[in-house]
């Protein structure tokens, strides 16, 4: 398969996502991650965070200002977005004590990896423990 120039190579999407990740598995509560990539340009990668803790929307809050509100703030634009998915977008699936969120690509050709980068740099190099996502 050829590359076009305007699509990743075969595993950058693959690579970054699986990156992303590793970082999200470090966020207490989070759990289910998955991610999909499309057309070898956009890719979107989804999770739940456990709502039985007082934390969680905490870890909501701090997760929206770090991939949402910062990234105008740092980048210009919104080149990915954080945002709820599913039908229980105002609470808790009671069933499964979760609520589910995406982290998606609205740009072709971003890197997760860069992604991971912000990430990193706002909010995971200032937390160091569960308590510091309440207090941060």
């Amino acid at each position: 398969m050829s590359v076009k120039p305007d699509q990743f190579k075969e595993g950058v999407i693959r690579e970054g996502c699986e990156q992303l990740g590793v970082a999200l598995k470090d966020i207490p509560l989070v759990a289910n991650y998955s991610w999909q990539g499309t057309n070898f340009r956009f890719w979107s990668a989804r999770f739940s965070i456990k709502c039985d803790s007082p934390m969680a929307w905490a870890i909501v809050g701090r997760l929206a200002y770090a991939l949402n509100s910062s990234v105008l703030e740092h980048w210009g634009r919104q080149p990915f977005v954080f945002k709820p998915q599913g039908e229980e977008t105002n609470g808790c699936d009671s069933k499964k004590n979760q609520l589910y969120w995406t982290i998606e690509s609205t740009e072709p050709m971003l890197d997760p990896k860069e992604v991971v980068a912000h990430l990193e740099m706002i909010l995971l190099s200032q937390i160091k423990t569960e308590a510091d996502w309440v207090n941060y």
